[in-house]
């Protein structure tokens, strides 16, 4: 038993035997204990039974609190559970059970009991209780057998639960699957027994499946294949492609029925049958091509480390191979067999300032990829700058706007006194002509994503990229008005305004109009010149100045108002058609009424002679003319001529009322 506080730290636990407490750190004898000096706070009591290895009161909580408390914790354990698992196989083949193990639905080992018995049967104890699948993993015979479920299935979900209580004595049964194994030979130059080393098993699909060991000797050696361990587990049946690992030197083939194939493509699939060996799976290693060149980059900077140098076949990756540099950077990658490869450095650095950066070579120093013709091919050059490595990514001086200059900071990077190029992207494709530290957002970046990718540069490494975050372009400031707009003119029905743009802060600039009566717009009023209307009458004019850029963000400025727009006082004339006539003829008198800005003034025109008056109504049609008949007079005698002009209750809004001058009509 042991008593515990909740980070884990032990006070007191001791051992029982023969119902007597042998103590240790405070635990008492006769089948009691104590845990002395504790502090207030919570605790827990596990007891386990040692003779089953299987817990049998988990975490008993306690809490103790202020003063001198005795912890006490009774416990009667309830009985274990026997399980016993008879395992058959084939022909009795099966050499006893390696391990049988509990497992809950989630695949977790919850007891893992080892055992060999030659009588095929295994008995333990347990106090897990509940409902369990049970895995038995027999030891290898013949062929090896696969991890078997009960009643007998490969597949964990189609395994039996088995329950598990206390005293309950499981009496199990189970015939063990029957892998299948590989045998042949693998044959080499007598001269080198280290041609080989090893054999890799693949999914007809190219997936990796089985790996195991095969070291021949001499001339040649026999192996034979039958899971990762060569002393246990068989391997599935199916259908596999057999690889044979070549040694320093020596090309990897597949088997093919022949010799051997250099590469997945011509490999002749393998069939495994569960409780067969399937055999004379040959294969011949022969020396094939090779890639050598030199690492550069790394002198001067000791805190940088090479792992290793890879090439990779671009046309079957199961041919590449690796190697390591000599002292002078020099490598040569051997055991090649024919296609396109990519040669890349790897390392890493322990400096904490260059937070432990990778770098990669990438392809040759043309960024070409190196070709192996043949298995004679020897070639050579294959020279890596090692890549210089951003470890603090670039960034831009701020947000960037429309018509501000923007500049970038390089970031940090692992090569000291390195040279940068810079281009700068638009959405992520470069910007013609765009390749300083710096950049002025134009009208065609507004509401895109800016960014700049800077390639570091140093003789010995080769080039590397790093490209800040992008940032969406903003509007640039909006123009101010340094000179406020104004306007010329007199504010009368009539008369022509014209707008001054006034001065701005931003050249370039395009300017628009807007007139406004009283503080509202004018409909369709957007020239840079307004004449006023009957509709301006009793109104304040303004004009509005809008200065436009693409790019920017738009500013308005608006002029003084004029002082109120006053009514027109029409011009009245009257005009007798005679000014002497016979008492026999009609008196006429001529009507003109002008007024600016107005085309046809509606109204009453009042026509007197001499106490004679008449009344006529100058309408649109009129067009401001009418020609008044009077009664005869009788005579000899001089009449006066008054005429007079009253606006209708409409016109009224923007006219006045208005009177000829005098005339006179001789009667005779």
């Amino acid at each position: 038993m042991t008593v515990e506080d909740a980070d884990g730290t032990v006070h007191g636990s001791g051992w029982l035997y023969d119902g007597t407490w042998l103590p240790s750190d405070g635990v008492q004898a006769a089948n009691a204990y104590s845990a002395d000096g504790l502090e207030p706070g919570d605790y827990f009591v596990t007891v386990r039974d040692e003779a089953d290895d299987a817990v049998a009161a988990d975490h008993v909580p306690v809490t103790v609190g202020d003063g001198s408390q005795l912890l006490r914790v009774d416990y009667q354990p309830q009985p274990s559970a026997s399980v016993t698992v008879r395992v058959t196989g084939i022909d009795g083949d099966v050499w006893g059970i390696g391990t049988a193990n509990l497992e809950g639905s989630d695949g977790t080992v919850r007891a893992d009991y080892w055992g060999i018995s030659s009588a095929e049967v295994y008995t333990f104890r347990t106090r897990v209780f509940g409902q369990w699948r049970l895995r038995v993993d027999a030891n290898a015979g013949r062929v090896g057998y696969l991890p078997t479920y009960y009643p007998g299935v490969a597949d964990a979900d189609a395994a039996e639960l088995i329950d598990i209580t206390p005293g309950a004595q499981l009496d199990l049964s189970l015939e063990a699957l029957p892998g299948g194994r590989i045998t042949g030979r693998i044959d080499g130059p007598t001269l080198d027994p280290q041609f080989a080393r090893g054999v890799t098993l693949y999914t007809t699909d190219g997936r990796h499946a089985y790996d195991a060991d095969a070291w021949p000797t001499g001339a040649g050696g026999g192996y034979v294949i039958s899971g990762r361990s060569l002393d246990r587990a068989g391997i599935a049946p199916g259908n596999y492609l057999v690889k044979f690992d070549g040694g320093e030197g020596f090309a990897s083939r597949f088997y093919d029925g022949a010799g051997g194939s250099l590469g997945m493509n011509g490999a002749t699939p393998v069939a495994l049958v569960g409780g067969e060996i399937t055999e004379n799976v040959d294969v011949t290693l022969t020396a094939c091509g090779s890639i050598s060149g030199r690492v550069t980059g790394l002198d001067g900077w000791p805190q940088m480390r090479l792992w290793g140098i890879s090439a990779t076949n671009l046309d079957d990756d199961s041919s590449s191979r690796s190697s390591s540099r000599d002292e002078d950077g020099t490598f040569e990658i051997t055991g090649l067999a024919p296609g396109r490869y990519s040669v890349s450095a790897e390392g890493f650095s322990y400096d904490p300032k260059i937070s432990a950066t990778y770098y990669h070579g990438g392809d040759t120093t043309s960024g070409k990829t190196v070709t192996v013709q043949d298995c004679d091919s020897t070639v050579t050059g294959a020279d890596i700058a090692v890549t210089m490595t951003n470890t603090v990514r670039p960034t831009l001086s701020g947000p960037p706007t429309v018509g501000t200059a923007l500049s970038v900071k390089s970031g940090i990077w692992n090569v000291p006194n390195a040279t940068y190029a810079y281009t700068w992207l638009r959405d992520g494709a470069a910007i013609q002509g765009a390749t300083s530290s710096s950049y002025r957002p134009i009208a065609a970046d507004l509401g895109h994503q800016l960014s700049v990718r800077i390639t570091a540069r140093h003789d010995g490494y080769r080039d590397a990229t790093s490209t800040t975050a992008p940032a969406k372009v903003l509007p640039g400031p909006a123009p101010r008005a340094t000179t406020a707009p104004t306007f010329g003119g007199s504010a009368k029905v009539g008369s022509l305004l014209t707008a001054i743009a006034g001065k701005w802060s931003t050249s370039g600039i395009t300017v628009r109009y807007q007139w406004l009566r009283s503080g509202k717009s004018i409909a369709g009023a957007t020239a840079s010149s307004y004449r006023v209307t009957t509709s301006d009458v009793g109104a304040r004019l303004s004009v509005k100045v809008t200065a436009t850029k693409a790019g920017y963000t738009s500013a308005s400025a608006t002029t003084g108002s004029t002082a109120v727009v006053p009514k027109v006082k029409p011009t009245v004339t009257g005009t007798p058609a005679a000014t002497t006539i016979r008492r026999t003829t009609t008196p006429k008198v001529a009507v003109a009424v002008k007024a600016a800005g107005v085309t046809a003034p509606v109204g009453t025109v009042t026509v007197k002679v001499g106490t004679t008056t008449k009344k006529v109504s100058l309408t649109a049609s009129n067009k401001g003319k009418v020609v008044v008949s009077l009664p005869k007079k009788r005579g000899p005698r001089t009449y006066p001529v008054t005429v007079s002009f009253t606006p209708s209750s409409t016109a009224a809004r923007y006219l006045t009322a208005a009177s000829a001058g005098a005339h006179s009509i001789k009667i005779l």
